[in-house]
């Protein structure tokens, strides 16, 4: 655990791009937790897409889409832990809550909306560590505010997982709906040939008394 512990710092405190793919993993990982489908539910970026795409994008009945960025600011987190001087420490926290503010509006910046084929209400942008999205609204008060403002939905894992056990909830309710339309056609339709079948027979009735009439007048003759 140690050593897991260790390597998971290391690659936290290193390139963004490091940090990006851990974000993904995470983001992977909730996706699971809530019972989420891939390729059914949700879509994973591919590598072809990489930069142009959302990280993943969660499917709603109908024709409306989610779209999910992971995103890890840690560095001045991470500093902020380490440093013992409350000043630098208020600095630290400061600088924190900017680098995530403006990781906000490169995300809004990207119009995901007008990217993807669905209808998108917001962007989620994914921190994976509650204490780093904790100390970032912390530092900014208002950021979520302005975040849904400008159509992004600032998640953790927690509050992540609730939105897409709702995403499943969604989704159970229109195979239920759709399960009730098929019943109602088939119905419809049992309906219709039992009324033919009823025709058929009532024919087939008059037929055969027809034909006990005329054999018996023939037999009486």
């Amino acid at each position: 655990l140690g050593q897991s512990s260790t390597e998971l710092s290391t690659a936290l405190r290193g390139s963004s791009q490091s940090r990006g793919k851990w974000g993904e993993l995470a983001l992977r990982n909730v996706c699971e937790a809530a019972g989420m489908t891939e390729h059914c539910d949700f879509i994973e970026q591919s590598g072809e897409d990489s930069g142009r795409r959302p990280d993943l994008i969660v499917n709603l009945p109908g024709v409306r889409q989610i779209p999910v960025d992971a995103k890890v600011p840690y560095a001045d987190y991470e500093r902020m832990v380490a440093e013992k001087d409350p000043d630098l420490r208020k600095a630290l926290l400061k600088k924190h809550g900017e680098v995530t503010r403006n990781t906000m509006l490169e995300l809004a910046k990207r119009k995901y909306a007008d990217q993807l084929d669905g209808e998108v209400d917001f962007t989620v942008m994914f921190i994976a560590i509650e204490s780093v999205a904790a100390a970032a609204f912390e530092a900014r008060p208002d950021l979520q505010q302005e975040a849904i403002g400008r159509g992004i939905l600032i998640a953790t894992p927690v509050t992540l997982i609730a939105l897409l056990r709702n995403v499943g909830l969604y989704w159970r309710e229109e195979k239920l709906a759709r399960n009730a339309r098929e019943i109602s056609d088939a119905a419809r339709e049992l309906h219709s040939r039992i009324q033919t079948f009823q025709g058929h027979l009532a024919k087939a009735g008059r037929g055969l008394d027809s034909a006990v009439r005329e054999f018996n007048a023939a037999i009486g003759s």
